[in-house]
């Protein structure tokens, strides 16, 4: 069903980038939600994410930060465009945007219009429909049978499942024939449970669950409020939920669905973690956590409460029609029949969900061999070959990338770490070597920031602990608080987003302070400075270098080019100190890093010409711009030192043309300068060749860490990553290479340690062995 103002749209004569009115106000936008119009729905969704409709139906006002100002007066406006490269041909979009003033273009949303051709009409489901409240608003539902209903959703799961089984290479490879089980499992028998029926926790290392069935499945779900349960399995109830089970009244109605989901799929054992670990008991959870991997590896499948926000939502996603088909009478030829796509169809249902910003479920999607994904308004699928949906039934369509359709949609391919060695290797055709694994570590990171955590100080490491282990097993290297001890030079560029700081301190007109978003470096110890799991925020883990010097060839979109990396420092010892040491993928409450290398003393300049201090180096007093990890003084940086690590040699064999056109436009604008310096008969001191594209060493870098004393100055600590041109580098006079750094290799003894009071005394460059904490 469509409203008024969205049944106009398929009517009339389309002008392309004409703006039009689509609801006047933010009122007319809900009240065509709340009446079941699917376009209005998805609007709301998308804009509006403070309140359902219902809500602000209730209550029409949104408070907060920035709405109260920004949503005043929005309406929805649209124009229609071009279909992107990549669509299916004779496809156009639909962009909608808020019309508030202070909104400036921000807020936008598309839908595509790809045409059917004759025979192309697929639906998931047959029969009349009916608006009727659902967990995702008013609803267009198909007024069939509960049972019908069911019927045709659990083929559709099914038909994932066979094909699975017998046509997916890759996931077949990766599926566990071990025999492998958790400590404890719920059993799900398959006859109907009567409502005071008890479900029993098995203890599978005193019974073995073998006689029974010899899969599981795992839940993967927001707990919600409160942040204890009553549900819990406890150190009080673990006796009688052995011996008797756990009655049905007491679990939460997302633990009923994730057991009548695995009834469905004919599985008779579900692991749950709130209940099939011992909560609170710190024994029991250093045990099950070095078997986390394991669990979530060797399971048939994953049951993703997605949609839901806590254990009292439930797995329910809403019965709509699937594809959505609209006919059109537009002028031009064009009209006809047209299937309505959202492009962030998978985003706005699986990545963004909030469950997927939970940290500790990044790793239970990874390492589950299928997920099934509980949406609000359909079931989706994710394994190793096929992202599908209800709507999609075959796989998302092929003409859409995956960052047109939202990104992430290969996620399980992209993600795979399970590979038979001399079978199958990643990507199909390259050698799963390190640097591959590497690579997806580094992937996983960065996705890792940006999750959250209810405990950071006790979960950061521990919540991809997981991730860690099964990695290892293919890199064969040690762990470190999160770093590969194999590339650690590399590891020690992870680097926090430039939007993701602030920084605040005094300046001669008072005190200055600078914000943009936030990262923060955690109050309690719960890792080495130098790792990247002390800091929360958007974090960028360091890349995989070949710090051999040889040049490596690399293309990338219309440039060409090779990359070489050398080292500018060497690492003589590395430790960390677990706090569980039968768990080195755990906490950890201690570590220590000793680098022999040259470090270049930083400063401030607080003259009152400046709008804010500016850092420098104080051996030349050029200016220094870097990326810190956490809010911190201005005065700090008096302190603070630049740790070179690595030499990057950029060659370009064929430029891109953006640089092409920079260095015309740089030309001219030097021309232009020395031509004004000649009229006024001023000397010119600046070599033509600095804008030049041929100087072979302009986009060579040096990239390094920042440190700072620790409070008691007996060690340094980490505070920041900088990285800067090579020839601003060469210019800090008395540069020492890696060869004179390195002409004695044994490590100090403890008294030998440059340590910041002695650092002082020598001035602004520092040649000498660091211990940084």
């Amino acid at each position: 069903m469509s409203c008024t103002p969205c049944s106009r749209l398929y009517f009339g004569t389309i002008q392309f980038s004409e703006t039009k009115t689509h609801h006047p106000g933010i009122a007319s936008l809900c009240r065509s939600a709340l009446s079941g119009c699917r376009i209005c729905t998805d609007l709301w969704r998308h804009f509006f994410k403070e309140k359902t409709p219902e809500e602000y139906a209730e209550d029409p006002f949104f408070v907060g930060q920035r709405t109260v100002q920004v949503y005043a007066h929005s309406g929805t406006r649209y124009s229609f465009c071009e279909a992107r490269p990549g669509l299916a041909p004779g496809s156009l979009e639909l962009e909608f945007s808020l019309s508030s003033p202070m909104i400036k273009g921000v807020e936008r949303k598309r839908f595509v219009f790809e045409r059917l051709e004759w025979g192309e009409r697929r639906f998931a489901y047959e029969g009349n429909v009916s608006l009727t409240q659902t967990n995702s608003g008013y609803m267009n539902m198909l007024e069939i049978t509960p049972k019908e209903l069911e019927a045709v959703r659990w083929r559709r799961v099914h038909s994932w499942i066979d094909r699975c089984n017998s046509s997916h290479t890759i996931c077949k490879l990766r599926c566990s024939t071990s025999g492998f089980f958790p400590s404890r499992v719920l059993y799900v028998p398959f006859s109907p449970m009567a409502a005071e029926a008890r479900y029993h926790l098995i203890d599978t290392r005193i019974h073995s669950p073998s006689s029974l069935g010899s899969r599981y499945v795992t839940l993967s779900h927001c707990w919600g409020e409160p942040k204890d349960p009553p549900y819990r399995t406890t150190a009080n109830n673990i006796a009688e939920r052995l011996r008797t089970g756990i009655a049905a009244d007491e679990l939460p109605p997302t633990f009923k669905d994730a057991i009548d989901t695995a009834r469905k799929l004919r599985i008779p054992f579900l692991w749950i973690d709130s209940l099939c670990i011992i909560q609170e008991d710190e024994d029991d959870w250093a045990i099950e956590c070095t078997k986390m991997a394991d669990v979530y590896v060797k399971s048939f499948l994953n049951i993703s409460a997605t949609s839901a926000s806590s254990s009292q939502d439930g797995l329910s996603s809403s019965y709509e029609l699937h594809p959505r088909i609209v006919q059109t009478g537009w002028a031009n030829g064009r009209a006809g029949e047209y299937r309505l796509i959202d492009p962030d169809f998978w985003r706005e249902r699986v990545t963004d969900a909030e469950i997927n910003t939970r940290g500790w479920v990044l790793q239970e999607r990874v390492l589950a061999p299928r997920v099934l994904h509980f949406g609000f308004d359909q079931v989706l699928w994710e394994c190793c070959e096929l992202s599908a949906a209800e709507e999609f039934p075959e796989g998302m369509s092929s003409t859409y990338t995956g960052d047109y359709v939202g990104g992430q949609l290969d996620f399980k391919q992209a993600t795979n770490l399970f590979l038979a060695h001399g079978q199958l290797t990643l990507y199909d055709v390259v050698d799963s070597t390190y640097r591959k694994f590497h690579d997806i570590w580094r992937r996983l990171g960065g996705m890792y920031g940006r999750c959250d955590l209810t405990v950071p100080d006790k979960d950061k490491l521990m919540a991809i602990s997981g991730l860690a282990r099964v990695i290892q097993r293919e890199l064969d290297d040690q762990y470190l608080a999160g770093l590969w001890k194999k590339n650690l030079v590399g590891e020690l560029l992870w680097q926090v987003h430039k939007t993701q700081r602030r920084i605040q301190g005094t300046v001669p007109d008072g005190l200055y302070e600078k914000r943009w978003d936030f990262s923060k470096r955690s109050k309690r110890y719960r890792a080495p400075s130098w790792s990247w799991a002390s800091v929360d925020g958007l974090v960028q883990l360091g890349s995989y270098l070949d710090l051999s010097g040889k040049p490596e060839s690399i293309e990338e979109g219309d440039s060409a080019f090779t990359i070489a990396t050398s080292a500018m420092a060497s690492i003589l010892d590395v430790s960390t100190s677990l706090i569980n040491p039968e768990d080195q993928y755990g906490q950890v409450n201690g570590g220590k890093l000793l680098i022999r290398g040259q470090m270049h003393r930083l400063g401030l300049v607080r003259e009152k010409s400046y709008m804010q201090p500016t850092m420098t180096f104080q051996a030349t007093g050029q200016m220094a711009f870097d990326e810190i990890d956490e809010p911190i003084s201005w005065d700090l940086y008096d302190q603070a030192y630049f740790l070179p690590l690595v030499l990057t040699e950029k060659r370009f064999t064929k430029l891109p043309q953006s640089l092409i056109d920079l260095n015309k436009e740089m030309r001219e604008v030097q021309l232009s300068i020395r031509k004004n310096e000649e009229e006024a008969g001023v000397e010119y001191t600046r070599s033509f060749t600095d804008w030049e594209s041929d100087r072979e060493d302009q986009y060579d870098t040096v990239a390094g860490i920042e440190i700072c004393p620790t409070p008691d100055r007996k060690a340094w600590r980490r505070i920041g990553h900088m990285s800067i041109q090579l020839e601003r580098f060469r210019s800090l006079k008395g540069c020492m290479q890696l060869e004179e750094l390195n002409s004695k290799n044994e490590i100090p003894k403890k008294d030998n340690m440059c340590r910041p009071d002695a650092a002082a005394m020598q001035g602004n460059i520092v040649t000498g062995i660091f211990r940084i904490v």
